[in-house]
């Protein structure tokens, strides 16, 4: 199990996924804060809002996949 781990931390297209998600996640609760004055824990893991996670993970992972296998790739298309 623990190299299963180690495989998914190795993925760098897997991670810029992740990353770009958490980000979008982390920014969307600390603008929430900014506009509201109040702290609302449900922003860091709801759907909805501004920026969109959803959307950040899909465009990081067909950038990442452009970057990695090239735009001419099936994996791409998919």
């Amino acid at each position: 199990m623990a190299e299963f781990w180690a495989a998914i931390g190795k993925n760098i297209i897997l991670m810029t996924a992740f990353t770009a998600w958490a980000t979008a996640q982390i920014l969307k609760t600390i603008t929430a804060f900014w506009k509201h004055e109040k702290f609302k824990a449900e922003r860091l893991v709801g759907a909805g809002g501004m920026p969109s996670s959803h959307t950040s993970l899909v465009v990081s992972l067909a950038s990442a996949i452009g970057f990695h296998d090239g735009v001419d790739s099936p994996l791409f298309a998919v």
